[in-house]
């Protein structure tokens, strides 16, 4: 592909070279521009002197915003090809022809949470930003397939963990204790019920007679079932 020039009378130009123009919408971004978050021009201005000249000076040679990021927070560009690289490692099974990294050009993306957060650490937490450009320069040489040993990123993230973890202990100090369904309260029986109850069953109990109103009304609830069967029994023997 590196010698693939043109095709259907089309450029060809890598997506990791830099200033490219993607002909985006202007509407498009002037919308975007007046609903996302972003840095200035001159927070993104001061933000890529310190990126390069504090944070990361022997790393990068250059840093500049760009627009062709959405998702990323940045990018290297104009790097050498990570696939090559690759196939040197291979080919170097002793080790003895490390190939060295040179400084890198950086494009961010303005307007990435990340990237906001980091230009105010600067100021507020220098030493905590300086951790955060390490992480966020070596996540795009492991994107870009420029990074030899990811192991030499542990300790800085075990660093930011740590940090993470006292912010997130000094907000919240006394953090609220998961809920408990309470127990379900335990019937106590009466001990007078259960008394009575046992002596119903041995029978030592009788239930109180009815009085004359509830007599005779089962009385008649008596009787009139008893003339209900009587009157099935002659429909029965009649149809028979």
């Amino acid at each position: 592909m590196a010698n693939l020039a043109e095709f259907a009378g089309r450029e060809l130009v890598s997506v990791d070279k830099a200033n490219i123009d993607f002909g985006s919408n202007k509407k498009e971004e002037k919308d975007d521009d007046d609903t996302t978050p972003s840095l200035s021009t001159e927070e993104a201005d001061a933000f890529c002197k310190w990126f390069k000249d504090e944070a990361l000076p022997d790393q990068v040679s250059v840093v500049r915003i760009t627009d062709r990021l959405t998702s990323s927070p940045a990018v290297v560009t104009d790097s050498e090809s990570g696939a090559m690289r690759r196939m040197m490692r291979f080919v170097d099974t002793d080790g003895s022809q490390e190939m060295a990294l040179g400084k890198q050009q950086l494009e961010i993306n303005p307007k990435h949470p990340i990237m906001i957060g980091l230009n105010s650490l600067r100021e507020k937490e220098p030493p905590l930003a300086q951790v955060l450009a390490a992480q966020v320069f070596d996540n795009c040489l492991m994107v870009a397939g420029l990074m030899g040993d990811g192991r030499s990123m542990v300790p800085r993230l075990n660093d930011l963990m740590l940090s993470l973890v006292k912010t997130a202990t000094q907000e919240f100090p006394n953090p609220p204790k998961p809920y408990v369904a309470p127990a379900k309260a335990e019937m106590i029986p009466d001990p007078e019920m259960v008394e009575l109850a046992e002596k119903l069953e041995r029978g030592e109990l009788r239930p109180p007679p009815l009085d004359e109103d509830e007599d005779d009304e089962a009385k008649d609830e008596e009787e009139m079932e008893l003339n209900w069967i009587d009157d099935n029994d002659d429909r029965t023997k009649s149809t028979s």
